[in-house]
């Protein structure tokens, strides 16, 4: 059970209207291998109005066209380290947000919603954004650039993150500033093993 959001009949001095209201129904997840997305999970909430959420990884779907178009690369999680042609890839990524989606989404919509077949055919999903995240991946031609370059970084993240917190908590007691200082050592990790890639 997982909360969601509905409605509900109130009455305030004798006259009924509509409120919204939190409530909890059951979800039903279903999990797709896609041949250009790889994982698609996909969310089905089971109370009218039956709203669908698809969940898309576009670092993995440029991999997999990177691969059908033998370009190599090396990935770490979900970041690039090395691609061998960063014109193309740079190419296949601007074409990301002009992919066909409703096509793609209703397709999962008739697949784990059946009532789209017939009762609910003359009403077909009306896709949106719920949460999109823009990357960017930056390569370094050479090592020494990312070293020079490593320092700059992590303070640069260091200040900013840091203007965002508390100067009165220190590290050690505030969580969210103990998570952001992970965070920056994460980072620093990152960016050293990256420089150890190929060229």
């Amino acid at each position: 059970m997982e909360p969601f959001r509905t409605f509900s009949f109130r009455t305030e001095k004798g006259k009924p209207f509509v409120a919204s209201a939190r409530r909890k129904c059951r979800f039903l997840y279903f999990y797709f291998i896609n041949r250009d997305f790889g994982l698609m999970p996909v969310k089905l909430q089971t109370r009218f109005p039956m709203p669908i959420q698809v969940y898309v990884n576009g670092h993995e779907w440029l991999a997999r066209k990177l691969k059908q178009h033998a370009i190599r690369y090396t990935k770490r999680e979900n970041a690039f380290l090395w691609i061998e042609d960063l014109a193309r890839a740079q190419k296949f990524s601007d074409r990301f947000c002009s992919l066909d989606w409703p096509s793609l989404l209703s397709r999962y919509a008739k697949k784990i919603n059946p009532l789209t077949a017939d009762l609910l055919k003359a009403m077909p999903y009306y896709w949106v954004t719920a949460q999109s995240e823009y990357s960017t991946d930056i390569l370094f031609k050479k090592r020494g650039s990312l070293k020079r370059a490593l320092s700059t970084i992590t303070q640069s993240q260091h200040t900013v993150l840091w203007r965002q917190g508390s100067y009165e908590l220190s590290w050690k007691k505030d969580p969210v500033l103990l998570r952001r200082r992970n965070r920056q050592q994460r980072l620093r990790s990152v960016l050293q093993a990256h420089s150890r890639s190929p060229d």
